[in-house]
């Protein structure tokens, strides 16, 4: 029980590591006794810190296996509730009529309420369905509003109703003045909400900060977009939470880029390099471009200007290694990787390239 209670508190106060080790350790004392109810409440705690921490497909993994067993042991509170660390660690994926299923259960607890309210908010940014999110968001706010509720778990509901607003206003006709006017309004007023629990329980610190610092950028607030997303990727390199690190770095190097200033690439690269290295090994998924948007970013700017150049370069190299070295330049600068190795189809062919890491010129 003292590991059970300890992993709750670890979480509360974003002490994501210990979070997970008390847990796991709960969970083995209980399995022993065959308390299920308590099982499936700790396994939440791990789920949602293995989420926090960046291991998405670890907490996905937990997730399901906490959802199957309360299914099958008949803990609908345990089945319902941990849905929205499924669909906050890969939006999109829930199925709609397992959310459904679990609306559909006579609930009289409006944390699990507000909590499944999570769940869909997330699945419907994952889908593209920034209205209905919205509506769903507000919907479980005002169920915090009207009880009262005050820990980290339904607040996530402030979090995911920002995320849907920005999604909105990031798909939203720049000349829908009055419209994108009352979403920021609407969207300051649930990060400050937000922001302010989070002195006490700072789990969603990181992205909250994020997501102010992205609305003050739209708004033309630089300095202050600047100094949020620093603070951001200090809590999360507090916390250990590594996703958030990557990409409160990558929104930086992005809105970096954009304004011209001097670390743009930089921290662009630094929190790509992190958010591949997470993708790699716990399945986190890379942000897409917006297939809607005609825009070219940047980045995609700067690889094509790059094909050119080392094509140039190829087709006037006079030997064959000075060939194989500009293709390594090219995939060290095009793919961000650390080291790239050439290697020969058949003995004899090439030589290996290897050896320290080529710095190439970002000019």
């Amino acid at each position: 029980l003292t590991s059970h209670y300890l992993s709750v508190a670890n979480f509360c106060m974003a002490d994501f590591g210990k979070a997970i080790e008390e847990g796991y350790a709960a969970i083995r004392l209980l399995e022993r006794v065959g308390d299920y109810w308590k099982i499936h409440m700790t396994r939440y705690q791990v789920a949602a810190a293995l989420y926090h921490k960046g291991y998405f497909r670890e907490a996905i993994a937990e997730a399901r296996k906490n959802y199957e067993s309360g299914i099958e042991k008949g803990d609908y509170q345990a089945a319902g509730i941990i849905l929205d660390v499924w669909a906050r660690a890969k939006p999109g994926d829930v199925p709609d009529e397992i959310i459904e299923a679990e609306f559909a259960r006579n609930r009289d607890d409006p944390q699990g309420t507000c909590q499944l309210l999570v769940a869909k908010t997330a699945n419907l940014v994952g889908k593209g369905e920034f209205d209905a999110a919205i509506k769903t968001a507000e919907e479980g706010i005002e169920i915090l509003k009207n009880t009262g509720l005050m820990n980290p778990y339904p607040f996530e509901l402030f979090v995911w109703g920002s995320i849907a607003i920005r999604k909105k206003l990031e798909s939203c006709s720049q000349f829908a003045h009055k419209h994108r006017r009352n979403l920021i309004r609407k969207s300051l007023w649930y990060l400050r909400i937000g922001l302010i629990h989070s002195w006490l329980q700072p789990v969603d610190r990181p992205r909250l900060l994020r997501e102010l610092a992205i609305l003050q950028a739209m708004q033309g607030q630089s300095k202050r977009a600047r100094k949020n997303l620093l603070a951001s990727i200090r809590v999360a390199r507090d916390q250990q939470a590594r996703f958030d690190e990557g990409e409160s770095l990558r929104q930086l190097g992005e809105i970096g880029l954009a304004l011209g200033w001097p670390d743009g690439k930089e921290c662009l690269d630094e929190g790509m390099r992190k958010l591949n290295q997470l993708a790699l090994t716990h399945g986190v998924n890379l942000p897409k471009e917006d297939s809607q948007s005609s825009a070219v970013t940047v980045s995609l700017a700067d690889r094509f200007d790059s094909i050119l150049d080392v094509g140039r370069k190829i087709t006037s190299a006079l030997r064959d290694q000075d060939v194989y070295l500009q293709t390594r330049k090219a995939a060290l600068r095009l793919l961000r990787c650390e080291e790239c190795v050439l290697v020969g189809s058949k003995a004899g062919k090439f030589p290996i390239l290897h050896g320290p890491r080529i710095e190439v010129d970002s000019s």
